[in-house]
């Protein structure tokens, strides 16, 4: 059964509710498609960025653990002077502590990163999932219902149709779910070009 069939029968509707329903969905997930890659990408990059610093503070770590192990076996050689002692305490130890330290930072925002990149896509959840997880029904209930794209069809008697638009009295019937609503409308900005528009030939 197809999503338009299954949720008209659901909810007793015309098939204009579910088709709006559907295509403001499909809009939302498209747009959470282009933005998830872009995210990716912008993750990937920030990858690169954070290898190219593990080498470098890696490399660096080497250079100390080598001088390091000069230190120790100038000690068993009994070479050891004043000097390399305060050089190792004061210098080379803690240098060698700041870069591990460093390293297991980046590496640990590197899987941080990595595991967003193998996260799943973003579903759509009309109302908002944070409303639905958080038992918050009523707030989910009014940004669930308070707005519907309507989209107008080239085929419609009036290019919509759930809405009719009278120029004669500026009067508007919307067909809603249970009766026709008729309210009165005044539009301030580009009326003459609507009107045109609604005044047009069928399907024209």
């Amino acid at each position: 059964e197809t999503d338009q069939r299954m949720i008209k029968s659901f909810y007793g509707t015309s098939d204009y509710f579910p088709l709006s329903a559907i295509y403001e969905a499909k809009a939302l997930v498209k747009s959470l498609k282009c933005r998830e890659k872009e995210n990716q990408d912008m993750i990937k990059t920030r990858i690169k960025k954070i290898n190219k610093k593990i080498k470098k503070n890696e490399n660096q770590l080497k250079k100390a653990l080598m001088e390091k192990e000069k230190l120790i076996n100038r000690s068993k050689k009994k070479k050891y002077t004043e000097e390399d002692y305060l050089y190792e305490v004061q210098v080379l130890d803690p240098n060698i502590k700041r870069l591990k330290s460093i390293i297991r930072n980046l590496k640990f925002r590197r899987n941080r990163n990595e595991f967003k990149l193998k996260r799943k896509m973003p579903s759509v959840c009309f109302g908002g999932k944070k409303n639905l997880k958080n038992d918050d029904l009523e707030t989910f209930r009014f940004k669930r219902s308070r707005r519907m794209l309507i989209p107008g069809r080239r085929q419609g008697k009036y290019s919509n149709n759930l809405f009719k638009l009278n120029v004669d009295n500026d009067m508007l019937t919307y067909r809603s779910t249970q009766k026709d609503i008729v309210f009165k409308v005044q539009f301030h900005k580009y009326k003459d070009e609507l009107y045109a528009r609604v005044n047009e030939k069928h399907n024209s």
